[in-house]
């Protein structure tokens, strides 16, 4: 059991050539759906543990949704091709078995200063995993507080390139997570259940 959430490497050529599509697919800004970019600001006000407080004082909050200035990508005909790649590389490192079922969960394109607020994915259950690309090492990341078991806001930092952290989404005590980029940064999520 993976517990809160791990930062692991995972060396399989197949999924890092679909993954390295994306990137390449992301150069072209017609790939990039920027409806809801805007003006974030100050990104680490909207990621810090004063504004995780202050959502969580409201209760669990599943989704991020108008809480992030991140663009989506417009993935067209690689959704299938992403998703078995993974499925073939998760499988291959026992993160998932054969008859388990995957979906893509989210994918993001960050420019500078981006950010996606504070959420728990609680209302869809299940192992995470998530493909990052940052441009620059230490300039963006995963900010995570596991109620119930941490103390105080984690951070992991993106090291430049091709990052993946895995997580669960279904424990009794809700998993709160929030993201930032000062750079450029790409994601691909993956659902296992």
């Amino acid at each position: 059991m993976i517990f809160p959430m791990a930062t692991v490497a995972i060396h399989d050529k197949p999924l890092h050539s679909k993954l390295n599509d994306v990137v390449d697919l992301c150069r072209d800004s017609k790939n990039i759906d920027k409806r809801r970019l805007r003006d974030a600001g100050d990104v680490m006000q909207h990621v810090s543990t004063d504004r995780l407080l202050q959502v969580m004082s409201d209760g669990d909050k599943p989704r991020a949704d108008d809480d992030a200035s991140k663009c989506r990508i417009r993935l067209r005909d690689m959704r299938q091709e992403l998703t078995d790649s993974a499925r073939e590389a998760f499988t291959g490192i026992g993160l998932m078995d054969s008859g388990d079922r995957i979906y893509i969960s989210g994918n993001g394109f960050y420019p500078k200063n981006s950010y996606m607020g504070w959420h728990t994915n609680s209302n869809s259950g299940g192992l995470r995993v998530y493909c990052n690309w940052a441009r620059e090492t230490g300039k963006s990341g995963l900010c995570y507080y596991h109620e119930g078991f941490d103390t105080a806001r984690q951070v992991s930092l993106d090291c430049a390139g091709w990052n993946f952290r895995i997580f669960r989404t279904d424990y009794s005590y809700p998993f709160w997570h929030s993201v930032f980029s000062k750079t450029s940064r790409i994601s691909i999520g993956f659902r296992i259940r």
